[in-house]
C-alpha cells in the first residue's frame, strides 16, 4: 500500500509499546500493529533502545512504502510533561524520570532531523481518536473514561482538552476521594474485584468475573453493575458541567460495557437523547489516531 506522507504513531503504555504507521491525510492504518514489551526494571539505555528499535522498524517499513516521515506522535501515561517530552512518572518508566526524551531521540540518528515529535496524555488521545475518527465525531463536546488497571478521564469542549494549568486532565478523578478510599479503588480492574469479594468472599480478576457474569452469576453481574453507579455518581455532575454529549468508555474493562451500562447511565442521570454512552471498538487504534491528530494540529498547521 502506497503512501506519500506518513505518521509513526506510538502509544507507549507501563507495560507495551505499540505503533503503526498512519496515512498523513486520512489516519488509516498502513499494515499491521506492532507490539514491544517493556518493563520497570529496565535501566535508562534499555527503555532507550526499546525507543530505538521501534524507529528503526518504522523506518525500514517507511522506506519500503516509498514514503515520506511527517510526524512522530506518542500517547504516553502521566504525569507527563508532554509540552518538553518529560516523564514525571515515579510509578512506571522509573528510569527515564526527567530525561529530555525528545533530545535523546535525536541523538539516536535514526529519525529525520526536521520531523517533529510530539506527545498527549494517553486519556487525551484514546478521546480525541474518538472526537475525529469514532462514534463521538459529531459530538462538540466529548468525554472519554478509559478503565483498566486504574481509571482515567479526559473531556474536549469543542476547542480543545480541558485541562488544569499544567496539561493534564483537569479532573484527575483517579484520586477522588469515595467512600473509605479513592474513586479507583471502585472503579478499575481491581476495583471490580473488590467489590466481587466483597459480595461472595472470593479473590477473582476483573476479566473472571467478566466471565462470570457472562454465565450469569449474580454476585458478578451486580459487582460491575455497582461499579457502574460510583462511576456515574462522580462524572455525572462532570458531564452536566461540561455539555458534554458524548462519553467514550475504553480500557479492557470495557469488554464488559454490557454489565455496567445501565447502571453508569442511571447514576450520570441524563436522558438518553442527550449522551450517547458507548464503549469503544477501536482498541489500541483509538489511542494511535488522536496522538497522530494531535500532533498535526501542533507541526502541520
Amino acid at each position: 500500500m502506497m503512501a506519500d506522507r506518513v505518521i509513526l504513531a506510538i502509544d507507549a503504555g507501563g507495560t507495551t509499546f505499540k505503533y503503526n504507521i498512519l496515512d498523513f491525510c486520512s489516519l488509516n492504518e498502513l499494515g499491521e500493529q506492532r507490539f514491544y514489551p517493556i518493563s520497570n526494571s529496565l535501566d535508562k539505555d534499555e527503555m532507550l533502545e526499546v525507543f530505538k528499535s521501534i524507529f528503526l522498524d518504522a523506518m525500514k517499513r517507511i522506506g519500503e512504502m516509498k514514503s515520506e516521515l511527517s510526524l512522530v506522535a506518542f500517547s504516553v501515561p502521566g504525569p507527563f510533561d508532554c509540552s518538553r517530552g518529560v516523564s514525571l512518572m515515579t510509578h512506571k518508566w522509573l528510569s527515564l524520570k526527567d530525561v529530555d526524551l525528545v533530545k535523546e531521540f535525536r541523538a539516536m540518528d535514526v529519525l529525520p532531523p526536521t520531523v517533529g515529535v510530539s506527545f498527549v496524555h494517553d486519556v487525551h488521545a484514546f478521546l480525541l481518536g474518538e472526537k475525529m475518527c469514532g462514534k463521538a465525531l459529531k459530538a462538540k463536546n466529548a468525554a472519554a473514561v478509559v478503565i483498566g488497571t486504574g481509571v482515567g478521564f479526559g473531556m474536549w469542549d469543542g476547542n480543545g482538552f480541558v485541562t488544569d494549568s499544567t496539561g493534564h486532565p483537569q479532573y484527575g478523578i483517579y484520586k477522588f476521594q469515595f467512600k473509605n478510599g479513592t474513586l479507583e479503588d471502585f472503579v478499575s480492574g481491581r476495583g471490580v474485584s473488590r467489590i466481587f469479594m466483597g459480595r461472595s468472599g472470593l479473590q477473582r480478576t476483573g476479566k473472571e468475573i467478566e466471565e462470570l457474569a457472562k454465565a450469569g452469576d449474580r454476585n458478578a453481574v451486580e459487582s460491575y453493575s455497582e461499579m457502574g453507579s460510583c462511576l456515574g455518581s462522580v462524572i455525572g455532575p462532570i458531564l452536566k458541567e461540561h455539555y458534554i454529549e458524548a462519553l467514550a468508555i475504553g480500557g479492557r474493562i470495557s469488554l464488559a460495557f454490557d454489565f455496567f451500562k445501565d447502571s453508569l447511565r442511571k447514576a450520570i442521570n441524563i436522558e438518553e437523547n442527550k449522551l450517547l454512552i458507548y464503549p469503544s471498538d477501536m482498541l489500541e487504534t483509538a489511542a494511535m489516531k488522536g496522538a497522530a491528530s494531535w500532533g498535526k494540529r501542533l507541526y502541520c498547521k
